[in-house]
């Protein structure tokens, strides 16, 4: 029958247009599943290279601890910095460790640069530290090229001043400043800074 072929004719054309229209938008939908899965792909990459950055930071730090304890033998504990001080005008921190690891209130804190400050609180598992900037802070120190003496003062600010130099002594830009020990608060040879003129 011409009119029924007609009409199947038409129904499986109408069926072939209906699935070539739906075919983009299946595509679209697996287009959104495979950026949705890599997306999240790239989001645990990410997290991964984070990771490794952050392990490969600790490394450096450790190496610098290990660096630290070989150079100045006597250091008692290596601590973590956990707190700032509460005031707006000292320069101190918290560290993790306290009496039981060894450390007393007269203390000094150093880093692999050098010297950091000294404790000034401590309690059985916590301290203080007194920061070098702080302006409560002194020290007594010598330029190591010169063998001049003077005090090292902290400002408030992320600078020191040394003070008590001979008036006709100019510091000499980059030159170191060690402590003296002259103080008997600060063991000697620590480095302290570098000279700025003026």
């Amino acid at each position: 029958n011409p009119a029924s072929f007609l009409l199947n004719g038409a129904s499986s054309a109408i069926t072939s247009v209906t699935e070539a229209l739906k075919r983009p938008f299946q595509m679209i939908a697996i287009r959104d599943e495979d950026n949705s899965s890599l997306q999240k792909k790239v989001n645990e990459l990410m997290l991964e290279r984070m990771k490794y950055q952050e392990a490969l930071l600790e490394n450096k730090r450790l190496k610098d601890m290990l660096k630290l304890k070989e150079n100045h033998k006597n250091t008692v504990a290596a601590a973590k910095i956990i707190g700032r001080g509460t005031s707006h005008w000292t320069h101190t921190f918290v560290l993790d460790k306290g009496l039981q690891d060894g450390i007393t209130k007269v203390s000094t804190a150093i880093t692999p640069k050098g010297l950091a400050g000294k404790i000034f609180n401590v309690s059985d598992s916590f301290s203080s530290v007194l920061l070098l900037t702080d302006i409560n802070f002194a020290a007594a120190v010598r330029l190591q090229e010169s063998r001049k003496e003077g005090i090292l003062s902290g400002t408030g600010t992320n600078k020191t001043v040394l003070k008590y130099m001979p008036p006709e002594h100019e510091v000499k830009e980059g030159e170191i400043v060690v402590t003296s020990g002259l103080d008997l608060l600060f063991p000697p040879g620590i480095p302290a800074g570098a000279g700025t003129p003026g």
